[in-house]
């Protein structure tokens, strides 16, 4: 409500903030059209006014509305859309450059891709605030929580899940009390939803039970599904074995609905099979270059110049966050091509 009053005792500073909140709210209930709109709103004063910070958070929740709705191609234009910020020079503080990172990274663990976030967000510790933006903590510290438990998946060794799992255990409440410093209430719900997960891990039923109704507590009574729709393949068996929590929320329909949109989504955008948010032609690039095609023979089979498949490189390099051809060799030299037929 005080939006209005701001930008004009700022000429404009955070012009779009309004809607971009709005739009958050809106997401974070399920609400996925109302929010594509307001965050396109959003955007487009953000834009227009030279608002990054804006258009960083209107890009993320215009990708995560694509990913619910399927939308591969619109999820890739978002994607396309945050790297074009970071990489064109725009982002002259350091504070947007790290929300460009931590919106990519979310998307990332979104996707299903977690070493696709940034190395400083994986690498993530108490310690970081230190070296990065204070007001990246609270954010930041949930999407390392992300990452840990993210490749402390079913398909790790049961020896690295605990140990992840762990490992968030023991900076919990190190990230709950920023959060609670901030006043980040979506980091606090996290917080509690990435511990109980943790929890469940460390095969600790009681305690998974408490940090999850704490979560609810929080969430509830604004409606706040999506956090839960994120982990529900976590969280579902703790709402299975509580007949407490299962009876607490009435919102326990739409927490699946959203969780199975946010599954079909995902599985779309696998079957694409391009990762790192490459285009097509980077992609194609990035598998010829790793199966040590010289840059002259990746231009005669593309219809490229020798420059513009350097150019090219140097833009999959910025996307990997990595640089050198043994790292395409490594991430592309294997699954080359994916789904789709090199000319």
């Amino acid at each position: 409500e005080g939006c209005g009053y701001y930008f004009a005792l700022t000429n404009g500073h955070g012009f779009g903030g309004d809607e971009l909140m709005r739009a958050e709210a809106m997401l974070a209930r399920g609400d996925i059209s109302d929010a594509e709109t307001a965050a396109r709103v959003a955007l487009r004063r953000a834009e227009g006014a030279s608002q990054n910070s804006v258009a960083i958070g209107a890009y993320l929740l215009l990708g995560i509305a694509a990913l619910l709705n399927r939308d591969t191609a619109g999820l890739a234009e978002m994607r396309d859309g945050l790297f074009n910020h970071r990489r064109g020079g725009l982002l002259v503080q350091r504070s947007d450059r790290e929300e460009s990172d931590m919106a990519h990274a979310r998307l990332s663990l979104l996707l299903g891709c977690p070493n696709e976030a940034r190395e400083w967000i994986r690498g993530w510790n108490t310690d970081a605030p230190a070296t990065r933006h204070i007001h990246a903590s609270p954010y930041a510290q949930v999407l390392y929580g992300k990452y840990l438990l993210s490749c402390a998946g079913s398909d790790a060794e049961p020896a690295r899940n605990v140990k992840n799992a762990k490992i968030w255990l023991d900076t919990a409440e190190s990230a709950l009390k920023t959060a609670r410093s901030f006043r980040s209430v979506m980091s606090e719900i996290y917080c509690h939803i990435l511990s109980a997960v943790a929890l469940v891990i460390v095969a600790d039923s009681d305690k998974s039970a408490d940090s999850l109704d704490s979560a609810l507590c929080l969430a509830m009574p604004d409606r706040l599904v999506l956090p839960f729709a994120e982990h529900y393949s976590e969280i579902s068996r703790i709402f299975a074995g509580n007949a407490r929590l299962a009876r607490q929320t009435s919102r326990l329909k739409e927490i699946e609905a959203l969780a199975k949109r946010l599954r079909d989504g995902r599985e779309a955008y696998e079957s694409a099979g391009i990762p790192f948010g490459l285009t097509e032609k980077e992609y194609k690039v990035a598998c010829m270059a790793a199966n040590r095609l010289r840059n002259r023979e990746i231009g005669d089979m593309l219809g490229l110049t020798e420059g513009t498949v350097k150019q090219y490189l140097n833009t999959i390099y910025h996307k990997i966050g990595s640089r050198g051809r043994p790292s395409l060799e490594n991430i592309f030299g294997k699954a080359a091509p994916i789904r789709r037929e090199l000319p």
